[in-house]
């Protein structure tokens, strides 16, 4: 038997060991099936995918950050790794001339269309199929919860 954790109930430890367990088990499992399918990274699915949801396969690298809940620092190092393979490129707002976007490249638009389908069956094999339709509306409605009561990002 795990030992209390103070301040918390049993069943209050109980969920929060949980989902400190999931959250780094799944992930893990999770990252190295995408990097051994596809050489991506957990990082740069994240940021390929959401490009590709962009209009225009392109973001504003303040709105990417945002997204992602990145410091920008992490964002230029991981835009930088992913632009000197060609994945995507980096340009400067022809309007203002200070702000950058991040733009998908053809190359990195055929990474994230041939890596998706088989990560997000993975996803589905190891967590949406694992749970009753009831259970995942349940989590969603707590990570929408959580999610209202943090702070934002600096």
């Amino acid at each position: 038997m795990e030992p209390s954790l103070p301040g918390l109930t049993s069943g209050e430890g109980a969920a929060w060991r949980g989902l400190v367990s999931v959250r780094f088990k799944l992930f893990a499992h999770l990252e190295r099936e995408l990097q051994k399918r596809s050489g991506l990274s957990d990082a740069d699915f994240s940021v390929l995918f959401r490009l590709w949801e962009a209009p225009d396969g392109q973001l504003r690298l303040g709105e990417l950050g945002e997204q992602l809940d990145w410091t920008k620092s992490r964002l230029s190092k991981q835009i930088s790794r992913m632009a000197s393979r060609g994945l995507l490129t980096r340009e400067i707002c022809d309007t203002d001339g200070r702000g950058a976007f991040a733009v998908l490249t053809p190359a990195g638009r055929e990474m994230i269309e041939a890596a998706s389908p088989p990560h997000l069956q993975d996803v589905r094999r190891w967590f949406v199929d694992a749970l009753t339709n009831e259970q995942l509306e349940s989590l969603a409605a707590a990570f929408a919860t959580i999610l209202a009561r943090l702070p934002t990002s600096p």
